[in-house]
């Protein structure tokens, strides 16, 4: 169907398909992907984003 100035009516594009990770086929990811992470991992995570600042934050204030 064409408007008054010839241009077609704007419709909804066609559906994108499903993308393909050629270089990691087999991808899935785990139903727990979202759940919050155990303490240790946490901890583990804390202590070296601390030692991290201290090796390069020296004399930055």
């Amino acid at each position: 169907m064409a408007t008054d100035a010839g241009n077609k009516e704007v419709g909804h594009p066609p559906p994108t398909p499903s993308r393909n990770f050629g270089q990691l086929p087999a991808l899935s990811v785990s139903d727990d992907f979202d759940d919050p992470l155990p303490q240790v991992e946490i901890d583990a995570w804390e202590d070296s984003n601390a030692s991290a600042q201290d090796d390069g934050a020296e004399g930055e204030k």
